[in-house]
């Protein structure tokens, strides 16, 4: 009898102590959200060090970007790979991002394969992207344009914009693939329709030179005027180029066109975007 009420009294309090935890995560977390980093770090370390992924997640955002703690490279690396153990996506994913640039841990493209895999096999669209482009320039195994472009239509099937611009070069020049114009064309749309700067500059240089499509300079003026305002500043030689593809048919259009193309970029802009959701199918992740 005894040991039967010890049984409830220790359950009970194993409630009570789960109760008080989730609390805590989600003030730390809540906390983290409203840039509140000092509240957050000593709410979610303590998490993080009994062993709950979602803090050791966070913990690794807060070293990386030095917010509310000393920025570490080295610190966020070790709780994006005690979170990824766990199966926690996004540190499967930013793991294999620092193995990739070696921030943190040195350089090792094996490695960043292995944590994307892991992460890809879990569904995370991005992570599917990365592991395509591993596999389409053969960094850290065999190179395999079947698999990139298996790896690009399951992110594409989430409407990830970066794979459905990868997945239109591979239509576009043949890659994993039987080359298609008219598909390149079709996934460019949909990347440049979800905000992809790059996909939207491909669609103004079909437009402009008729390739794939009816020549259109009031549709290529529209799509290089929205390339050109989500470049990062950054990207110099993309907004160059976009700029000079600009002024170059603003040169062959009247006053008119380029009014309505104006418009058009705008009504784009107030548009939202919608994406679609499917599960992937399983990945045998090379390496260890």
């Amino acid at each position: 009898m005894k040991t039967r009420r010890l049984f409830w009294a220790v359950l009970l309090i194993g409630l009570q102590i789960d109760t008080a935890t989730a609390a805590t995560l989600e003030e730390g977390l809540a906390a983290f959200a409203k840039a509140e980093y000092d509240f957050a770090f000593a709410a979610l370390e303590p998490l993080a060090t009994l062993g709950d992924p979602q803090a050791q997640l966070y913990l690794g955002l807060m070293f990386e970007a030095g917010e509310g703690v000393a920025q570490s490279d080295y610190e966020a690396a070790q709780w994006y790979r005690r979170a990824a153990e766990q199966n926690n996506t996004t540190a499967q994913y930013n793991l294999g991002a620092m193995y990739r640039n070696g921030k943190g841990v040195p350089h090792d493209d094996r490695l960043a394969v292995h944590w994307y895999c892991r992460a890809a096999n879990l569904g995370d669209p991005q992570a599917q992207v990365y592991l395509a482009i591993f596999y389409k320039s053969g960094r850290g195994l065999r190179s395999d344009d079947g698999m990139a472009v298996r790896l690009l239509r399951q992110a594409a099937a989430q409407g990830d914009p970066q794979a459905e611009f990868n997945l239109a070069e591979m239509y576009e020049a043949g890659r994993g693939v039987k080359r298609d114009q008219g598909e390149a064309i079709s996934w460019y749309r949909k990347a440049a329709d979800h905000g992809e700067a790059h996909a939207q500059a491909a669609l103004g240089f079909a437009y402009a030179a008729g390739r794939g499509l009816p020549q259109d300079l009031i549709l290529a003026h529209m799509w290089f005027n929205l390339a050109g305002s989500r470049f990062p500043p950054g990207q110099t030689e993309a907004n160059e180029r976009v700029a000079r593809n600009l002024d170059a048919i603003s040169a062959h259009m009247s006053s008119a066109q380029m009014a309505e193309a104006q418009q058009r970029a705008r009504d784009w802009r107030q548009n939202d975007r919608q994406k679609s959701s499917v599960g992937p199918a399983k990945i045998e992740c090379p390496g260890n």
